[in-house]
């Protein structure tokens, strides 16, 4: 099967543009569709669009590939959908996401290196923000009628100027973080205040049940219900799990630390997860090479485990939150009766971290971890998703971001 990747630039057609599917990923030939009409949405509307993208997602965390972590919602969309086992990303998360935004390589677009307002230099390729010279996914969009929505990380520009944030660059509503990172709590009196912006101005609204994946899918339906009814959008999620900090709901984190205990073999978890993962996908268990821990890593490991352990409590916690909040825009949008029209697409930014379990657990079967050019951190699955008209199928065509 072919692999042509498109790139939004060098398309000036608008009306064609809104029925190439996500747009920068993928080709109709690598979707396996046979027509177009796909692409028109049912009864011929334009098809909303869903873009999922997890923070820091190891290759094994879902369910479906491999996971222990209950994912039912993401293993639901990969059994019903289309599956992409060797997705490639640029390892970190403002050059991903800007590729995932522009269809362009992310120097192309001067973001290289993180964005933020204390990176930016007078350097085309690593300039801290995402170019204004080449249009946003939102803006493509925007020109052809859709209402744009963002609830999460950009991480894509400062705070300061509007052209560099989410509401200069084609969306139309917005919650989340224009930064890299917070606090995933926002209760009242906390020591490091959070960094979430409502439109264009701090979310200063202290709340002890807030928990972002939580509060970013509150204000996704909020503003879906808000929007003209007629109107297509987008909707962007990128979520902040499961990035550190690794904190998470105290009844999730007990019962992940139930489910693991402090006596956890790491080893033989991550054996585990390649046996399950290979039932699913083309890989060959008895192929596997699985990574041991060297004598001073175990050492280390064993000094340390309980910080470990309940670091990985948290995260995975963070995980299984973060599907049910997946879940919970899976039902709205049936409640809605438009999720036959609505595209959903899944990715990460780039493998998974976690202190020292990285490269033994979290992007088994495959070495490396976030910021590593090695498969564990340039890797992770792709899912598509659309109950009308996808039917499952895996399909091992390299696939990227760009």
């Amino acid at each position: 099967m072919k692999n042509v990747f498109i790139a939004l630039s060098s398309i000036r057609d608008f009306k064609v543009i809104k029925y190439l599917l996500i747009i920068s990923f993928l080709c109709v030939l690598s979707l396996g569709f046979t027509t177009l009409s796909p692409f028109f949405g049912k009864d011929g509307k334009q098809p909303n669009i869903v873009l999922i993208v997890a923070d820091d997602m190891g290759y094994s965390d879902i369910g479906y590939f491999g996971s222990e972590i209950e994912t039912p919602n993401l293993d639901k969309m990969a059994a019903n959908g289309l599956v992409f086992p060797n997705a490639y990303n640029f390892a970190r998360c403002s050059p991903t996401r800007a590729s995932i935004l522009t269809g362009l390589y992310p120097q192309k677009v001067g973001v290289g290196e993180l964005a933020g307002i204390y990176r930016e230099r007078n350097l085309p390729g690593y300039m801290g923000y995402l170019s204004l010279e080449y249009p946003s996914l939102a803006e493509v969009l925007e020109k052809d009628g859709y209402h744009n929505i963002i609830c999460g990380k950009w991480h894509l520009g400062n705070p300061t100027e509007k052209s560099k944030t989410p509401l200069g660059r084609g969306f139309h509503d917005f919650f989340g973080l224009n930064n890299g990172e917070s606090t995933h709590f926002n209760k009242c009196g906390q020591e490091y205040p959070q960094l979430y912006y409502l439109q264009e101005k701090l979310y200063e609204e202290c709340d002890n049940d807030f928990y972002s994946s939580n509060a970013f899918t509150d204000f996704a339906i909020k503003f879906l219900n808000n929007k003209n009814k007629e109107q297509p959008f987008f909707l962007y999620l990128p979520y902040t799990a499961p990035h550190h900090p690794f904190e998470a709901p105290d009844s999730l984190f007990q019962l992940y630390k139930e489910k693991y205990t402090y006596d956890a073999d790491i080893e033989k978890i991550a054996h585990n997860r390649v046996e399950k993962l290979s039932k699913n996908i083309d890989i060959d268990y008895n192929d596997y090479v699985h990574k041991e821990l060297i004598e001073h890593k175990k050492n280390k490991y064993e000094k340390n485990k309980k910080e470990y352990l309940d670091n990985l409590f948290a995260r995975s916690a963070m995980i299984h939150n973060m599907d049910q909040n997946i879940g919970r825009i899976l039902e709205h949008l049936e409640q809605k009766k438009i999720l036959d029209n609505t595209i959903i697409l899944y990715v990460s930014d780039n493998g998974g971290s976690l202190p020292l379990l990285d490269k033994y657990l979290l992007n088994v079967p495959y070495y490396g971890r976030k910021t590593t050019l090695t498969e564990g951190g340039i890797k992770t699955p792709m899912i598509i998703y659309n109950p009308s008209q996808i039917k499952h199928r895996i399909d091992n065509s390299l696939v990227s971001v760009k």
